[in-house]
């Protein structure tokens, strides 16, 4: 099991084919269409999961309250942010 601190250095440790992971399509998509990794598919994919947010519930902007609005839900909000476009 390799933990990185933050993105950037999970990317250096993938690169560097000390591990594989699990990462998100916008981070991995650069590095995929470029070559330097290998995007696998699973045989039986990960259902979607619950989506939680967390906001500070005292000082709401009104663009935190549209957002909060708009996704609704966590349907909308794996549509909107999890799933890699078709």
């Amino acid at each position: 099991r390799v933990v990185a601190p933050d993105w950037e250095s999970s990317a250096t440790c993938l690169s560097a084919g000390l591990c594989v992971a699990m990462v998100p399509v916008h981070f991995a998509r650069p590095r995929i269409d470029t070559g330097e990794w290998v995007e696998l598919t699973l045989e039986n994919p990960f259902p979607d999961a619950a989506c939680c947010l967390t906001w500070q519930q005292n000082d709401v902007s009104p663009a935190m309250a549209w957002l909060l609005d708009y996704l609704g839900d966590s349907e909308t909000l794996n549509r909107e942010w999890l799933r890699e476009p078709a």
